[in-house]
Order: structure tokens, then C-alpha cells, then sequence
């Protein structure tokens, strides 16, 4: 065996031995537990590997901090189940609770390869990884239900390669509701006819917003609509727009509404502290989902 050949070896083993640890700054990886047994689910026509968490049997998983771990949980479900599934995941580290997640779900369109039964929709958490080496244990509390399964994924907390944006939280909103984008979960805040979206910004500072036109089973083709913005009793922007009816995506938990396509608004927001509400005009729709955000670097206005 030659020398390159052996050094290659060399390396892809020293990788292959490192995988717990290994964090890709800027970018989520999936990441495999120390035990659990693996499985794969068919979501979308695609094949994608969980790990089986049952009440018995916890899950460990062993990484290096600073980074921010992701799981995707869906509940086993049998066939013949009807009502809505209620459980929690645990997390402890030395016998310490990090974390309890707790959620519902009912069954999803995914299926499982090899097991007889259905996966429940997809519900997704987080855990902020302080600085070192640690052990997570993952259990299951579940009163009729006794597996679910996991995905795992670790995003860096590299601070050259941190986001460049922060999400902004409104003061007022109809509705919290999670869209759910290629297995990801992204939340989103209504504005409707009874509640408009108010939220606070300190400037100067350039807010971002995504809107989505939340369309009826009556609604149908194209759509034109428009936002206006408001400070005080002043209408600031009249914005109209054009949307037609994403492909694949939901809400968690707004099932009797589809999704529009994302349309985008940037607003200057000069110096100082203002309160904007967002109205939704000229349309059949009832609602509309926004998600705000600001550079990262402008969170110092607060100071």
C-alpha cells in the first residue's frame, strides 16, 4: 500500500471518529446519536434517517459548544389513532433537566420504510450549547404513546460566521402560527381584520418583513393586495402586492388556510423608538403571516 493511499485511510478515519464533535459554522449538519436505533421515513418522496426514542431506551448524544443543537421530533403513532398525540422530550445533562419540551401533534402524510406505523407531524426545538464538551440524555414522556422519533442537526456558533439578521418579536399580533418548509419550522405572526401586527423597532436600522397572504378555500389563482404601515395615525407605506398559493407548505396550526408565496418589504426606520402597525388592504383574504427582523449589529440601539 503506498504512502498517499495510507494517508488518505488515515484521515478519512480520524474524520469518520470525530462526527459527534464536528461543528460547520454557518451551516446545520445532521448529527448521530451515541445510541438509538435508526430509521427511515419517506417524507415528500424522500428518505430521511431518525433515530427511535422509546420510554425504556433514552438517546445520548455527546458534542463541543459554543453551537446551537436542532431536533426534529415526530410521535409513533398508530394506524387507528384518531385524537391528537400529547407528549414531552426530556433533556438532562448529569442528571440536571436542560430542557422539557412539551407539544401536541396528530398524524402527518410521512410514513415510516420498515415499521407499521404512522409518523406524527413534525415539531421542532432547540438548545443553546454553552462552551465545551457535553453529554445530553433525551427521554420520552408520553401517557399513550411510547416511541417517537428524533433528527438531529448542530449549527456552529462561530462568531465570524453568526447570522446576520435577528428576528423581531411583535408587541401585538391575531395569531402565532409555524409554517413548515421542507422540515423546517419558521414562525410567523397574523395580522387580520380584528387584530393588526404592532411592533417596536429602534432605529436607525432597516426592517425587513416577509409577508405571506394567507388564502381561503374561495381564493383561488393570483391575488393582489396591499400593506400599509402606520406610525401614530400617519400611514407611512402603502405597498401593493401579487401573490399566488405556495406549493408544500403549511401551518401548524392554521390548517383551514394555505400559505401565499413570500413577498418582501424593507423600511428605512430612522433614529430613535417607533411603534408600526401593519394593516392588510385591498384583498379578499382575511389574514396575512409576517416575520420581522434587523441586522444583528442594530440591537445596540437599545443601549
Amino acid at each position: 500500500m503506498n504512502k498517499f493511499l495510507m494517508k488518505t485511510i488515515f484521515v478519512a478515519l480520524i474524520l469518520s471518529l470525530a462526527v459527534p464533535f464536528l461543528c460547520f459554522a454557518g451551516k446545520t449538519v445532521p448529527l448521530s446519536p451515541i445510541n438509538g436505533k435508526d430509521t427511515q421515513l419517506i417524507i415528500s418522496g424522500k428518505e430521511k434517517t431518525y433515530y427511535m426514542l422509546s420510554k425504556d431506551n433514552p438517546i445520548k448524544i455527546k458534542l463541543e459548544g459554543p453551537a446551537k443543537l436542532e431536533m426534529i421530533t415526530r410521535l409513533v403513532m398508530k394506524r387507528d389513532n384518531s385524537a391528537e398525540g400529547i407528549y414531552s422530550i426530556k433533556v438532562t445533562e448529569e442528571n440536571k433537566i436542560v430542557k422539557l419540551y412539551s407539544t401536541t401533534t396528530s398524524k402527518s402524510d410521512a410514513s415510516f420504510k420498515s415499521i407499521n406505523f404512522i409518523p406524527g407531524k413534525s415539531r421542532k426545538f432547540s438548545i443553546d450549547v454553552p462552551t465545551g464538551i457535553h453529554m445530553y440524555e433525551f427521554s420520552l414522556d408520553a401517557k399513550d404513546f411510547s416511541m417517537a422519533a428524533l433528527k438531529f442537526g448542530v449549527n456552529s456558533k462561530n462568531k465570524k460566521n453568526r447570522s446576520s439578521e435577528v428576528d423581531l418579536q411583535p408587541l401585538i399580533y391575531d395569531k402565532v402560527v409555524t409554517a413548515v418548509i421542507k422540515e423546517k419550522l419558521i414562525t410567523y405572526y397574523t395580522s387580520s381584520n380584528q387584530k393588526n401586527v404592532q411592533i417596536r423597532v429602534v432605529g436607525p436600522t432597516k426592517l425587513q418583513i416577509i409577508g405571506r397572504l394567507n388564502f381561503d378555500s374561495a381564493m383561488k389563482g393570483k391575488q393582489k393586495y396591499s400593506v400599509s404601515v402606520w406610525e401614530n395615525d400617519s400611514r407611512i407605506v402603502m405597498k401593493p402586492l401579487t401573490t399566488t398559493k405556495s406549493l408544500g407548505i403549511t401551518y401548524q396550526d392554521m390548517m383551514d388556510v394555505v400559505p401565499g408565496k413570500p413577498d418582501k418589504i424593507n423600511l428605512d426606520i430612522p433614529a430613535g423608538e417607533h411603534i408600526y402597525k401593519f394593516k392588510l388592504e385591498e384583498t379578499a383574504a382575511h389574514s396575512i403571516a409576517f416575520k420581522f427582523s434587523i441586522p444583528k449589529k442594530d440591537l445596540n440601539n437599545e443601549e
